[in-house]
């Protein structure tokens, strides 16, 4: 059965993990073969033009990435041709001390050339979507552990050393583009530890921030349960700041004397088992905080009033958008849906805007952070505003002419929307209705219109596919890939567009579910699952002509054994 597959060099290959079948390996476990010496699963590579296959052996650990050209696996037994020992002399010669290592070989492997490299004792790799630069960790273990974090050059096969410690690192991440690196590091021997957060460029840039940093309130420090990454020009890097971790005293009380007590208040914002239940997420709470790479100056973005952060798609956006259900926590009990405020953060300065008081449903914002629009249940509309203004704001979607409001099956609720699909250059975003996509301005000039559905059939629903994840805006005036579901015969299919506004095209619509597992980049290829009651969800391959798809894998052949059952509509 082929797992995790996905494009790699411009789209050239297709890699993916293959399972060995269950027959050889329930019988090697019959033979009394050891789980630790079980075949290992195949690393499978499919060259596209020449429609051929490569097998490696490789357990889960495989990084690739579409805009390289080498990839990486790890394997606890190395399985390449070795060189043939010396013999030593039996009297003389010293048996050499085996190295101990929580580590395996890494294989680095260029599919265009065959090209391989291999270097001992990793435990982790990492890798940059659009550089061939990655990082790895390795361990050895003498008098105590030692890890050493390295940043590794393939094409130059060319190793720089980064850190050693004796603790191992956290999130590791290379930044897309200009193959800058954040990592997390401690020194601290309590069970419950306090991290630094590194930055390496490189030009030799970097910044340490720690407890003791400027920005950093007093008894906090970086928290290894949030999550570093980059922003979109590669020019700020965000992570998460918690309380220093709480550590129990020892004592000599056995668990059995120890009392738990829950302690009730009709004032609580949450219910006691909710707090139960919260508890782990509670003590792993982190709070968003951007560094500027620049000047090194530090901005906490989040606080105990605005829970929830979100940086837009495009992540060079001047403003973030947040927002807070802490002023409705106790009548969340028994009102739903949940209202909450949110808020427009200036991330040149961190002053925070109330820009929209109490809304229930759904929430979007232009990729920029400019314009936020937001659905409101009570008259089934959509609004929209400039982030950082005060007040109401404008209807939006008043020239939507098909249903908006979700179908809820007869709950007793208010109603929310179908969504949004996107938003485009010049600030208007597309609204999804009960069969259709609209184009609206996210301001309220204008009036809405249809760019999908109905010409065909008013019974085929359409929602927009994103075929450039590159792109955080959508292009009106190229090809619009549309998946299709007909509420009638319940087929899916595809339609597509020459541009917006165009009558829709059918490529195909069958008895089936189909789902878009991944698109190249530089290419015209994707690929997908296609499944039915009677049909497993094989792995195909297709382009965007939308003709003679490629079935890649055949993972269920047992079932032509047996007699399968029949479906049809009633």
């Amino acid at each position: 059965r082929g797992e995790r597959a996905g494009f790699h060099d411009g789209g050239k290959y297709i890699v993916f993990r293959r399972e060995n079948p269950f027959e050889e390996v329930r019988q090697l476990k019959l033979e009394g073969t050891k789980t630790k010496d079980l075949p290992p699963d195949t690393l499978v590579i499919y060259d596209v033009k020449n429609q051929s296959f490569s097998y490696y052996h490789a357990p889960d650990d495989v990084e690739y990435a579409e805009n390289r050209s080498w990839m990486g696996y790890i394997v606890e037994k190395d399985h390449m041709p070795q060189p043939k020992k010396k013999r030593r002399c039996r009297i003389f010669g010293k048996k050499k001390k085996e190295v101990e290592s929580k580590g395996s070989m890494l294989y680095l492997l260029q599919p265009s050339t065959g090209d391989s490299i291999r270097i001992e004792h990793v435990t982790d790799l990492y890798i940059s979507d659009e550089t061939e630069y990655l990082a790895y960790i390795t361990h050895v273990k003498n008098d105590s552990d030692i890890y050493q974090l390295h940043f590794y050059d393939p094409t130059t096969q060319t190793s720089t050393l980064l850190q050693e410690s004796t603790f191992d690192f956290k999130d590791v991440t290379l930044s897309d583009k200009k193959a800058h690196i954040a990592w997390l590091s401690t020194e601290d021997t309590a069970k419950n530890k306090i991290y630094r957060v590194h930055f390496r460029a490189l030009n030799g840039q970097e910044w340490t921030v720690d407890s003791l940093y400027s920005g950093v309130p007093e008894g906090w420090s970086p928290s290894s349960s949030g999550s570093i990454r980059f922003s979109g020009n590669e020019e700020r890097l965000f992570f998460g700041l918690a309380p220093f971790p709480y550590n129990a005293p020892k004592d000599t009380l056995l668990d059995s004397e120890k009392t738990s007590v829950q302690v009730w208040h009709y004032q609580d914002p949450r219910i006691q088992p909710e707090q139960h239940d919260d508890l782990k997420r509670d003590l792993l709470k982190t709070y968003l905080t951007m560094l500027d790479l620049a000047s090194g100056e530090l901005l906490k973005l989040e606080n105990d009033t605005i829970e929830n952060v979100r940086i837009p798609y495009d992540q060079n956006a001047p403003i973030a958008i947040g927002w807070s259900r802490v002023p409705y926590m106790i009548e969340r009990t028994w009102e739903y849906p949940w209202k909450m405020d949110v808020y427009a953060i200036d991330l040149s300065n961190g002053n925070t805007l109330k820009t929209l008081e109490g809304i229930r449903h759904n929430l979007d914002f232009s990729p920029d952070g400019k314009t936020v629009v937001w659905y409101n249940g009570q008259d089934s509309s959509w609004y929209g505003k400039p982030s950082l203004q005060e007040g109401p704001g404008k209807m939006i979607s008043g020239g939507i002419t098909d249903m908006i409001a979700e179908d809820i099956n007869g709950n007793p609720i208010e109603a929310g929307s179908y969504g949004t699909e996107g938003w485009t250059r010049d600030g208007k975003v597309l609204i999804n209705s009960e069969f259709g996509v609209w184009v609206c301005d996210g301001l309220g000039k204008g009036t809405c219109r249809n760019i999908s559905a109905s010409k065909v059939n008013d019974r085929i629903r359409f929602r927009l596919i994103d075929m450039d994840k590159d792109n955080e805006y959508v292009n009106l005036d190229s090809v619009l890939v549309f998946e299709a579901f007909d509420k009638d015969s319940k087929q899916e299919g595809v339609y597509t567009m020459q541009k917006a506004f165009d009558i829709p095209e059918k490529k195909w619509m069958s008895d089936h579910q189909y789902s878009l597992t991944d698109i190249a980049k530089n290419g015209s290829n994707f690929l997908f699952r296609r499944q039915g009651y009677d049909e497993f969800p094989d792995l195909w391959l297709g382009n965007t002509t939308f003709s003679k798809p490629k079935q890649l894998t055949h993972a269920n052949p047992q079932q032509e054994e047996y007699q399968w059952g029949s479906v049809r509509l009633v």
